[in-house]
């Protein structure tokens, strides 16, 4: 894998002599962010995790890990703010398990223009508590319909994963890990 070489801005000026370490980094540069090397800034249409800022800053995705937070919250597991005008989301849902036999994790997204949650249709089945589940669900358009007779598009920036089911106790995820991916959106969000 080649290496990237972080250029300081001081050493390409106007009337400085060139350095050799310098040309073979802009030469070499634009290959180490195609392999993906360490340092180097992401330019992808791929996913990749959506707190990372450089490839291998250690930044995971993680919105809630059993390993990092314990047992999740009985009311809302909840992202940070997202930018659904400027990138598509993917949520992994990888080995969680509940505290309870058929229990539901639905996702719903905030309005901010009515200043309230609204369901996301999306749903993923805990059924039996002493199993772990994978799953996957997408946020991939900037808004959404909603609404009983009449069709309004709402938009949203953030998401959050509530528990559902189980009979009258408090739930809980006990195992696992939700990760939210991101990767930018290139189709024209004023066309939604």
């Amino acid at each position: 894998m080649t290496d990237w070489t972080t250029i300081p801005n001081d050493v390409i000026e106007a009337g400085k002599p060139g350095r050799a370490v310098d040309g073979r980094a802009l030469r070499d540069n634009p290959v180490a962010i195609a392999e993906g090397a360490p340092g180097a800034p992401i330019v992808s249409v791929g996913w990749y995790p959506y707190d990372m800022e450089h490839i291998d800053d250690g930044n995971e995705g993680l919105v809630w890990s059993f390993d990092r937070d314990g047992i999740s919250p009985t009311t809302f597991i909840e992202t940070p703010e997202i930018y659904p005008e400027e990138y598509e989301y993917f949520f992994w849902f990888a080995r969680v398990q509940a505290n309870r036999d058929n229990v539901f994790l639905s996702m719903q997204v905030y309005d901010p223009d009515a200043d309230t949650w609204r369901a996301y249709p999306s749903n993923i089945s805990l059924q039996d508590r002493d199993r772990r589940y994978n799953g996957s669900r997408g946020l991939s358009s900037p808004r959404f319909v909603g609404g009983d007779r009449d069709i309004y598009w709402h938009r949203y920036n953030k998401a959050r994963f509530a528990l559902s089911g189980g009979g009258n106790y408090p739930l809980h995820l006990r195992q696992g890990a939700i990760v939210m991916l991101k990767r930018k959106r290139y189709f024209p969000s004023a066309l939604f």
